[in-house]
């Protein structure tokens, strides 16, 4: 039931109404499990298609694979002063990531 309840949370601060608790109930119960995991994964879905939900870049298009690795490499170069805070946003700028 703690699933139920955080995705529950998640979809009153996305998209504002919640799935039926007692419908999830019924399906975990008359499906043996089945249908209550379809429900609350139909249901979680709606969640990830929220808007604000996926990040995009500049473009509007999904970020790369490779934008985490550069954006974790930049705060360590910055950490470790070898760039300065204007070259770590020039960079993310130039790369197209979000501001630290």
């Amino acid at each position: 039931m703690a699933t139920n309840q955080r995705v529950r949370h998640a979809q009153r601060i996305t998209v504002g109404q919640t799935m039926n608790g007692w419908l999830a109930v019924a399906l975990w119960v008359l499906t043996f499990s089945l249908g209550g995991m379809v429900y609350m994964q139909y249901e979680l879905n709606k969640v990830w298609r929220a808007p604000g939900m996926r990040p995009q870049d500049a473009n509007g298009a999904p970020p790369r694979a490779g934008d985490l690795e550069r954006a974790e490499k930049l705060d360590q170069l910055l950490a470790a002063g070898s760039l300065s805070e204007d070259e770590a946003r020039a960079e993310r700028e130039r790369l197209g990531l979000p501001a630290a």
